[in-house]
C-alpha cells in the first residue's frame, strides 16, 4: 500500500502546477459528488417514498373513519326494512352477490344452521360494502363475520359470512 501511495506521489510531483491544480480540483469534485450520489440521493428518495406512503395511509385511515361513522349512524337509525319476501338467505345472497359483484364471486354456500358464506376474489372494496349495506338495510341481513385481504388498490379477496336478522 505504501508503495502504491509512493508511486502516486511521485506521479503527482512530476506534473506541472497547472495539471496539479486540475487533478486536485477533480479529486475534490469527485470527493463531493460520490458521497452525494451514494449516500444523500438514496436517502432523499427513501424519504420521499415514505412521505408518499404516509399520505396514502392517512387517506385510507380517513376513509375508514368516514365509513365507521356512517355505519354508526346507520346502526343508530334502526331503520332495517325487510323486503326479502321470505326468500331463503342462500338464494338472496347468491343472486344479489352475482348481480352486484359480477365475476368476483367464487363460491356461495350454506354456513352452519342459519348462515351463508360468500367467497370473493378481486372484488371492488366499495362495491362489496355497498352490496353488504343494501342487504342489511333492505333485506335484514347482517354480516356475522368478514375476513378480507387487499389484493391491489381497491380490490379485496376473502370470505363473508351472512345471517338473517
Amino acid at each position: 500500500m505504501n508503495r502504491i501511495l509512493g508511486d502516486l506521489r511521485n506521479w503527482f510531483d512530476g506534473l506541472n502546477i497547472r495539471e496539479r491544480r486540475l487533478v486536485l480540483g477533480m479529486a475534490i469534485a469527485i470527493g463531493i459528488f460520490l458521497p452525494y450520489q451514494i449516500i444523500w440521493v438514496p436517502f432523499q428518495n427513501s424519504v420521499s417514498e415514505m412521505e408518499e406512503r404516509v399520505t396514502v395511509k392517512r387517506k385510507e385511515f380517513l376513509d375508514v373513519q368516514t365509513m365507521s361513522q356512517e355505519v354508526q349512524q346507520l346502526r343508530g337509525s334502526g331503520g332495517v326494512r325487510r323486503t326479502g319476501g321470505g326468500q331463503p338467505l342462500l338464494t338472496l345472497a347468491d343472486s344479489t352477490a352475482r348481480r352486484q359483484l359480477a365475476g368476483a364471486v367464487e363460491n356461495v354456500k350454506e354456513e352452519g344452521k342459519d348462515g351463508v358464506r360468500v367467497q370473493v376474489k378481486n372484488a371492488g372494496f366499495d362495491t362489496v360494502m355497498r352490496w353488504l349495506d343494501g342487504l342489511q338495510t333492505s333485506q335484514g341481513v347482517v354480516v356475522r363475520e368478514i375476513n378480507v385481504t387487499r389484493d391491489t388498490i381497491g380490490l379485496v379477496s376473502g370470505k363473508i359470512i351472512l345471517e338473517s336478522l
